[in-house]
């Protein structure tokens, strides 16, 4: 089972970083993250981080096509040949959604490709995003999203680092991300099933032992289907 392409589609706070953190320290899978390559860029003045860094420093929003350009860089340039991936928090946009419908199709992945609808009520992602805390370390950033002893102790258990609370998970400011993100979501979805992309949903409501156990599940599922077409 490999060269899977796996698209994290959810609101923020449903669990999406937190389930493409535990494929890739269990399952061996490779996970984007457009704010980490965006960061990745920038240090290193490719072209590209040059193009992000100037954009930025305008004020302006970075545009499809260039989101779509280091996510493209990133799958033929930092993923070897033959891996599973997760894009996580890409596509965000239609014109992204078909931007990588495109570039799937060119590289005869699109029957390989699967999106994961992470499922979850307005009142539990509030919720949640009031709990959370990230790594402050910028290599490491691992989130925590309930009330456990790492928390407790303000340490992260996988580096050491110290605990914050990121500022766009106070509550009024993921009131607003929520409500821009319900407001683009079913048309992004719609965008994504319109297109032919194999859409599973996933009960975000559960908890990350559950979430991940469905996720596992889902892919023994993929994997029989594959050795019965053998």
């Amino acid at each position: 089972m490999k060269e899977l392409v796996f698209i994290f589609l959810g609101p923020p706070g449903s669990g999406k970083g937190t389930i493409a953190s535990l494929s890739v320290e269990k399952l061996g899978f490779l996970s984007l993250s457009t704010g980490d390559l965006f960061r990745q860029h920038i240090a290193n003045q490719t072209k590209i981080g040059q193009k992000i860094d100037f954009t930025m420093k305008s004020g302006n929003l970075i545009s499809d096509e260039l989101v779509s350009d280091v996510v493209f860089d990133w799958i033929e340039n930092s993923v070897p040949l033959g891996e599973t991936i997760i894009l996580d928090g890409y596509p965000r946009t239609v014109v992204q959604v078909e931007a990588l419908h495109q570039y799937l199709g060119d590289r005869n992945q699109l029957t390989k490709s699967r999106v994961i609808h992470f499922v979850l009520r307005n009142e539990l992602i509030l919720d949640r995003l009031s709990h959370r805390y990230t790594c402050s370390d910028k290599n490491c950033q691992r989130i925590y999203a309930f009330d456990g002893k790492a928390v407790l102790q303000h340490v992260c258990d996988a580096c050491g680092a110290s605990l914050i609370r990121r500022a766009d998970d106070d509550h009024e400011t993921a009131k607003n991300r929520l409500k821009l993100y319900r407001k683009d979501e079913k048309q992004l979805l719609d965008s994504v099933e319109n297109l032919g992309f194999y859409v599973h949903t996933l009960d975000a409501s559960k908890s990350v032992e559950d979430v991940f156990k469905d996720f596992c599940t889902f892919i023994t599922g993929i994997k029989n289907n594959e050795n019965a077409e053998v």
